[in-house]
């Protein structure tokens, strides 16, 4: 994998500013084999030999690494085979397989400052450089505040009305709530059902199975831009200021920066207007429409006492 330098990590900072750097890591099956070809020619070219050695203990290293692979699928197979349930089994697996997550979030450029960097851990490294690729070259679909962010649901603005892009509409049609479905899909990481086959009505069921005893998480994925007012109500500002005798520091408030100054004695650095809503910034998940989400021991014992959630469905 080609990489650009980052500074603070060791050996990266004797490569030269636009230097190219090459990252091979041990899952790669042809990495072992390129570091020996590499030794093997540095040994004929003279380099120094504890480097070479220490070479040929990496490319050793990846090669125990990928020989684990196969004798954990072994092991979990074992596992089941005895009637292990299969969330203890995999967990042998995790560190060889790729697996599918939903983030929803409105604000990423820290997690691309600290993951699309030599420094952070490989893997996460890689899917950081993905995600951040993907932004670059996607093409956003503006939304209003009556139209919803569906993962999972083709919306009709997606491409042309053939069907399969009008999901969204064909599920109205057929008296199937969205939401309702994208939560559902969301919650299982995936748009089918457990046997393969899509079933609008098994989201809905599952929607309502969530509901009750306050499985939010998956709400937090379906979300739609604020209107006007909700922009008004939720109004805040993300300032960085210090007061005389105290360091610096972040933090968001509900008075304007200038005031923030005349009336508290905060001497402001920088600042900017956000209007969060739970984690969203600008946008009002399903979830903050669930009546007490906010406090989800209430939540859960008003359900056992009334008709919440009949009034949030």
């Amino acid at each position: 994998m080609a990489s650009t330098k980052q500074t603070g990590v060791p050996c990266y900072d004797k490569a030269a500013d636009d230097e190219p750097i090459f990252v091979l890591r041990a899952a790669d099956p042809s990495a072992p084999k390129a570091v020996r070809a590499w030794a093997f020619q540095a040994e004929m070219d003279g380099h120094r030999r504890e480097k070479i050695v220490g070479a040929l203990q990496d490319a050793a290293d990846m090669e125990a690494w990928q020989a684990a692979n196969p004798e954990m699928v072994r092991r979990a197979a074992n596992l089941a085979d005895i009637g292990v349930h299969k969330q203890y089994a995999n967990r042998l697996l995790e560190p060889f397989a790729w697996h599918t997550a939903v983030i929803t979030a409105t604000d990423f450029d820290n997690l691309f400052h600290l993951r699309v960097n030599p420094a952070a851990q490989g893997e996460f490294q890689r899917i950081a450089e993905m995600m951040l690729e993907l932004r670059h070259t996607s093409v956003p679909v503006e939304l209003g505040p009556d139209e919803w962010h569906l993962p999972y649901v083709r919306h009709v603005a997606d491409g042309p009305d053939d069907g399969e892009n009008a999901e969204e509409f064909n599920l109205e049609v057929g008296g199937f709530d969205p939401v309702k479905v994208s939560v559902s899909r969301c919650a299982r990481v995936s748009y089918l059902t457990q046997n393969g086959v899509r079933d609008p009505a098994e989201d809905v069921a599952l929607f309502d199975r969530l509901l009750t005893p306050g499985h939010m998480a998956p709400l937090e994925h379906v979300a739609r831009p604020m209107d006007a007012v909700e922009l008004g109500m939720f109004l805040q500002w993300q300032v960085t200021a210090k007061r005389k005798g105290e360091d610096v520091r972040t933090m968001r408030v509900s008075v304007p920066p200038n005031e923030l100054q005349e009336r508290f004695g905060f001497e402001v650095l920088a600042s900017r207007e956000v209007h969060y809503s739970g984690k969203l910034n600008g946008w009002i998940s399903r979830r903050a429409l669930v009546a007490g989400e906010h406090d989800i021991l209430g939540y859960r014992s008003a359900v056992a006492t009334s008709s919440l959630v009949e009034a949030t469905r």
